[in-house]
């Protein structure tokens, strides 16, 4: 498991499949992430998150597809959470289901009784938290999947040099005529897509939180 601070995304955390291999043999192991900003919403809420990442982690083991590569968690991906001790919080936004489906999850009393002594340690461990520059992007363990959210901004964000960037999601929109924005991939299998202008992909500033690549420009034909 990682800990690290995300300058881009207000994704708290991910499981990754495959991402490690021993630097001696042929293993492979699978990855963990959770972002030092999560650890503002307390030992609980982190514990929950890695929870989380666990139901993903075990459908892997499974060979069950729980996920979409737009970060829709299907009823499999429920099913899962459910036999780890999450429930579904009761909060959730329609816009938040629709868009990332079962995603919204949170500890049941008996996962938080079963996990006391585990909380409390991480509880005690957490000295620090790192503020945030700002959210928007895309994927993994948002923050709450409350409404909420609804005011945050998914849609795309704006880098440093304030070159706005837009991802790619589900149906795609016709491209506005007043933006000469060129497509960006990453290192994914499939890869991910955003746009962006030339200058940022030139740059090569915008890391993917999936395979911590970062996005190039696309050879369009």
């Amino acid at each position: 498991m990682a800990t690290g601070g995300r300058e881009s995304t207000m994704k708290l955390a991910h499981f990754s499949a495959k991402r490690w291999r021993l630097r001696q043999g042929d293993g492979v192991h699978h990855e963990v992430f959770v972002t030092a900003e999560s650890l503002q919403g307390g030992a609980e809420e982190v514990f929950a998150t890695l929870i989380h990442e666990g139901a993903h982690a075990l459908n892997q083991a499974r060979g069950v597809d729980d996920c979409s590569a737009s970060q829709y968690h299907n009823k499999k991906f429920k099913a899962a959470a459910a036999e780890l001790g999450l429930i579904q919080k009761p909060d959730v936004s329609d816009y938040f289901k629709k868009k990332y489906g079962f995603a919204g999850t949170t500890m049941s009393d008996e996962a938080k009784a079963a996990y006391k002594e585990q909380i409390e340690a991480l509880d005690a461990a957490i000295h620090a938290t790192r503020v945030p520059n700002f959210y928007g992007g895309r994927g993994g363990r948002s923050r709450t999947g409350s409404k909420a959210d609804d005011d945050l901004d998914t849609e795309g964000y704006e880098t440093e040099d304030g070159d706005e960037v837009e991802e790619e999601e589900g149906p795609q929109k016709p491209e506005r005529e007043d933006r000469n924005y060129a497509k960006g991939v990453c290192q994914c299998d499939p890869p991910n897509v955003i746009r962006a202008s030339p200058r940022t992909l030139r740059r090569g500033k915008v890391m993917c939180a999936d395979c911590l690549g970062v996005f190039g420009p696309a050879d369009e034909d």
